[in-house]
């Protein structure tokens, strides 16, 4: 777990969208020239990027766009050609599938709320725990269409097993990073309302 991961929601929710975006994504170009790249080379900073634009798109009121993008890669990364999870595990789609519902319901909707209107601590740390989770697993899937993308080759066997150890791995990963996110984030976001 990189701190990039761990930072990249709330500098959306901090940041918003496109100052988001541009931030890690400079930040991603300067590390590819410094030659720390990440397991997708140059475009390791990508699940970072599309992380931190989809709380910032969250914190804009922007919902509905953040849904159909998220639905949209979520079919892109389960029914991709060959090795998607669709084809060769399913259940691997569990908590991606449960971030796409999140993304989508009047859960996310009242955390958007919290974080634009609210002082009160436990208000807040909701809503900045349900965008982070929403924005981290947006995060997962783009990082998992580009690991799809980069291993073409691995036979399916490969990809089975892969996806079959993955499946209740990554969910623990991505819950240490939104508890870590949402501790963090409630005091650095109560702190930023209120000295605004």
């Amino acid at each position: 777990i990189s701190a990039a991961t761990l930072t990249a929601p709330l500098i959306g929710i901090i940041l918003g969208p496109i100052y988001g975006v541009l931030s890690i994504t400079f930040g991603g170009i300067t590390n590819a020239f410094l030659s720390l790249q990440g397991p997708f080379g140059p475009l390791s900073f990508l699940p970072h990027a599309t992380a931190a634009f989809v709380s910032g798109m969250l914190i804009t009121k922007k919902q509905a766009i953040c849904t159909v993008s998220f639905l949209l890669l979520f079919v892109i990364f389960a029914f991709f050609p060959l090795n998607g999870p669709f084809w060769l595990w399913p259940l691997m789609l569990w908590l991606d599938l449960i971030g796409l519902i999140i993304v989508a319901s009047p859960l996310q909707a009242k955390a958007i709320k919290y974080l634009n209107g609210t002082s009160n601590p436990f208000h807040l740390g909701f809503g900045v725990c349900v965008t982070c989770l929403s924005s981290t697993l947006f995060g997962h899937v783009t990082g998992n269409i580009l690991f799809e993308t980069f291993n073409w080759s691995m036979t399916l066997s490969s990809w089975r097993a892969t996806w079959q150890s993955l499946t209740f791995i990554y969910p623990i990963e991505r819950i240490m990073i939104v508890i870590v996110a949402t501790i963090v984030g409630t005091a650095l976001i109560r702190t930023l309302k209120s000295v605004t």
